[in-house]
């Protein structure tokens, strides 16, 4: 797709839309889309859930910053960050995530 209708469906961080079979649902809990340290709730499609919050978003560089604030099930790692960068590719009019 296009980097535009990505970025819109990122920066709103509606992940259910974009890997459907991984992700069952996303939510703020505080905050809002465009909102640093909103913290949203993943719910994975196998039962996991994530929350994270937002400490960067850039509408120049496509792109978005997350740390993990918790896992269930318990994740070992003592620290996660995160950055998703959209590039778009001009030759097909298709967007590259890097994450």
């Amino acid at each position: 797709m296009p980097i535009s209708k990505a970025w819109s469906l990122f920066k709103d961080f509606k992940l259910e839309h974009i890997i459907p079979g991984k992700v069952k649902a996303t939510s703020f809990e505080n905050g809002g889309v465009n909102q640093l340290d909103s913290v949203i709730k993943i719910d994975y499609t196998d039962g996991a859930h994530w929350t994270i919050r937002i400490n960067e978003i850039s509408e120049v560089r496509h792109s978005i910053g997350y740390e993990v604030l918790s896992t269930e099930p318990h994740h070992q790692a003592s620290s996660i960050q995160g950055l998703i960068i959209l590039r778009a590719v001009t030759a097909s009019h298709h967007t590259f995530i890097e994450w």
